[in-house]
């Protein structure tokens, strides 16, 4: 190879490496220009932080709040009763109910008692009071 061809290959390879150069350069830039798009910044990440730690606050603030109506409403449901207490209860409701028609009847009949007894009466008073024996 001769001194000419030499320069020729080298004039060639350094434009090949220019050419490459440049394209690797367009592609370093773009992933760079990429790359800061969808980074953030440590300013940016520390207004985030800020922002998340304050609704980070307020939350568990909200939860312990919840957490203690739970429990006082699981104590007052604790105090309810229960499905044997109810029977119980609509057991007794039925033994009253019973005696309440049981004394109910039993007024009636002291009524007609009273009526007969409350008629003569009447007549006896009235009587007296008309001046009669």
């Amino acid at each position: 190879m001769t001194h000419a061809e030499w320069i020729d290959l080298a004039r060639l390879v350094l434009e090949a490496l220019g050419a490459i150069s440049t394209v690797a350069a367009l592609l370093f830039g773009w992933m760079h220009w990429s790359l800061k798009r969808e980074m953030v910044t440590k300013a940016e990440l520390a207004v985030f932080k800020a922002e998340h730690d304050e609704i980070h606050e307020i939350l568990t603030k909200r939860l312990a709040e919840g957490e203690r109506q739970f429990d006082l409403i699981q104590a007052d449901i604790e105090h309810l009763p229960d499905r044997k207490d109810i029977e119980a209860l609509n057991s007794r409701i039925g033994m009253v109910e019973g005696s309440i028609r049981e004394l109910t009847a039993m007024v009636g009949g002291l009524k007609d008692v009273l009526k007969r007894v409350e008629t003569p009466l009447n007549l006896l008073v009235a009587n007296h009071l008309k001046g009669g024996s």
